[in-house]
Order: C-alpha cells, then sequence, then structure tokens
C-alpha cells in the first residue's frame, strides 16, 4: 500500500464510516491528495474512450509530490442517506 493510502486511512475511514473528526489544515490537504488521486485512477479507468481529465505530467507530479493540480476543487459533504460516494471531473 502507497504511504498516501496509509496516510490517508484514518481520516477516509473515518469519513467514510460516518465517525465526526477534526479536520485541521493538514489533514485536509491529505485528504484532498487521496481523493485527487482517487479521482485520477477513476478518471483513467472508467473513461478511456475520451480525453482523461488529467494529464500524465499532472498525474506524475501528484505522485511525486504533495502539489494539487490547478484548476482542481474537492468538496466534502455529509448528508442524510447518503449510501453512495460520487466522483466527477469536467474539462474547463
Amino acid at each position: 500500500m502507497s504511504t498516501l493510502e496509509v496516510r490517508s486511512t484514518p481520516a477516509v475511514g473515518s469519513l467514510l464510516h460516518d465517525m465526526a473528526m477534526p479536520l485541521d489544515e493538514s489533514s485536509q490537504h491529505l485528504l484532498a491528495q487521496w481523493a485527487t488521486k482517487t479521482s485520477m485512477v477513476w478518471d483513467a479507468m472508467v473513461h478511456r474512450d475520451r480525453t482523461l481529465c488529467y494529464t500524465a505530467n499532472e498525474r506524475e507530479t501528484l505522485r511525486k509530490s504533495p502539489d494539487i493540480p490547478d484548476l482542481t476543487a474537492i468538496w466534502v459533504g455529509r448528508g442524510n442517506l447518503v449510501t453512495t460516494a460520487k466522483c466527477e471531473g469536467h474539462l474547463v
């Protein structure tokens, strides 16, 4: 398992199990890295018949550093009766 996966497991696991936890700036950035990585993997695996949202350079940069690509926005929210996660990307 990658270092990012190991480091993000407590925050991601708590959120997925609907357990409240404080998210300081460091935790927020770690969660943003994990969400971006997950979106990149989903984008590359599911949508092979179109242009990918992230370039190879952006994927490589995230692999090597904690920098989130420009024009990337991540929203994390909580709602009642939500049983699925949603991942969506748009080319700008």
